[in-house]
């Protein structure tokens, strides 16, 4: 495929194509801050902990995850990596800047921990004064922004190419395209910059194995006895305070009565007694115990293969310090 028009040096803000340029939340913890991990490990809680918050509690598969700031970090030599592409093709590309407050991991986890995993709303709301002062709504609202300008048909070539990367970083199709006689690398500037931060393997980002043990203890977890129990008195409690729910992650079920502009006088009752009963059956102490069993249990049988995405971290992130050295 040949582009002939004339090279169009523009700046341009965030396509619908490149806000594909995702930010790795999952990126989104027990590792180092300037590697990969260094081999600690979260030990299993004693027992079962009295608590309302789990935004302090350390789940074993966290330090096979990425921490917040390595995920920015990573981000960041991705986005250098693209745009520096996009301007061997003569566009003047420039990513949107990150939001300050997803990057600060706002209503969720510290720079040292990660995001994916130590979310403030992993058990739903558990946050008194919150819940107190706006409801189910975060602290953060993400902002209305105007529509992003699109790409024109030779930046969008050039950005994505005739196809996605496959998983492993291998080109998607084997049609080829150029641009003003400068060939396009497979899967365009953003495939090229994943090929270049990637490692053995087709690792980029969080591993894989870390995140269907966390998507996997969650959902094992909700079963277990104990747990239903607690859900069971939960929603109890809540019965006695005048409201029905039997999901403690959504009591609001989606009402169209709590989707308006502003936390009304009832989203707010309903959301302290969410916390209140919460905290009255222990249920997230529980409920963390109960998970955190669970994830033991996966890591040891998938230890082989966190091993080796930690040392994938520890080398993708020496690549990205090398590219946002030069």
């Amino acid at each position: 495929m040949q582009l002939t028009d004339a090279p169009a040096v523009r700046t341009r803000r965030a396509p619908a194509l490149l806000l594909a340029v995702a930010a790795l939340t999952a990126l989104t913890a027990g590792c180092s801050s300037d590697g990969g991990g260094d081999g600690a490990k979260n030990p299993l809680p004693q027992g079962t902990p009295t608590t309302v918050s789990s935004k302090t509690l350390a789940y074993p598969v966290e330090p096979y995850f990425l921490t917040t700031d390595q995920a920015r970090r990573l981000e960041s030599a991705r986005i250098r990596l693209i745009e520096d592409c996009m301007g061997r093709f003569g566009f003047d590309y420039r990513a949107p800047a990150a939001d300050p407050a997803a990057a600060d991991g706002a209503d969720g986890a510290e720079g040292d921990r990660s995001l994916a995993v130590n979310g403030a709303f992993r058990y739903g709301l558990t946050d008194e004064q919150a819940a107190r002062t706006r409801g189910f709504r975060s602290e953060h609202p993400t902002p209305d922004k105007p529509d992003a300008p699109q790409l024109s048909e030779s930046e969008e070539l050039v950005m994505g190419g005739t196809a996605p990367l496959t998983a492993d970083g291998k080109p998607g199709s084997k049609e080829k395209a150029s641009y003003q006689g400068r060939e396009i690398p497979p899967g365009g500037c953003f495939g090229e910059a994943q090929v270049k931060l990637m490692v053995k393997g087709g690792v980029f980002g969080d591993i894989e194995a870390a995140r269907r043990i966390d998507a996997e203890s969650m959902a094992k977890s909700r079963l277990r006895p104990e747990v239903k129990k607690a859900i069971g008195a939960w929603s109890a409690c809540l019965k006695e305070q005048g409201f029905t729910s039997g999901d403690p992650l959504d009591p609001t079920a989606g009402a169209k009565e709590f989707q308006t502009p502003a936390p009304t006088a009832r989203e707010i009752k309903l959301a302290t007694a969410d916390v209140t009963c919460k905290k009255r059956t222990n249920l997230v102490g529980v409920w963390y115990a109960a998970e955190a069993r669970i994830q033991q249990s996966l890591i040891e049988k998938h230890a082989e293969e966190l091993d080796a995405g930690r040392t994938a971290h520890e080398e993708m992130l020496t690549k990205a310090a090398e590219v946002l050295k030069g």
